[in-house]
């Protein structure tokens, strides 16, 4: 009969960070030497909270590349998912009185007849 499975310090330490990577259960028990069901009753805990904590890392680097202003990329990407930030294709004109126009092509040559030497030859 094998003796009764005792967690340790190491084990849990090593199911924290092979979950937070995404391992999946069935491997993690393997290399700690228990089933996956094992796994679960005595590291729940570690299993629940690591993608959180995972989450929260990545989101903490993206954070600082952002504002470290050597990034744009991460920068953009913080405003775009963050900040809910989008770029737009909407393109339209304004006229005279300061008013919005649709960009269609009736406004469009009406806008070209209106602006001195804009008219195309």
């Amino acid at each position: 009969m094998m003796p009764a499975y005792e967690p340790n310090e190491k084990d849990r330490n090593i199911v924290q960070a092979m979950a937070s990577y995404g391992v999946p259960q069935e491997d993690i028990g393997r290399v700690i030497g228990v089933s996956h069901v094992t796994l679960r009753k005595y590291y729940q805990a570690e299993l629940d909270n690591a993608a959180v904590q995972a989450n929260a890392k990545v989101a903490e680097t993206c954070f600082k590349m952002a504002t470290s202003g050597k990034v744009p990329a991460a920068t953009f990407f913080w405003l775009k998912t963050r900040a809910k930030w989008r770029e737009t294709q909407n393109i339209g004109l304004v006229d005279k009185d300061g008013n919005d126009r649709p960009l269609d092509f009736a406004t469009v040559r009406a806008f070209m007849q209106s602006v001195p030497d804009a008219t195309p030859e």
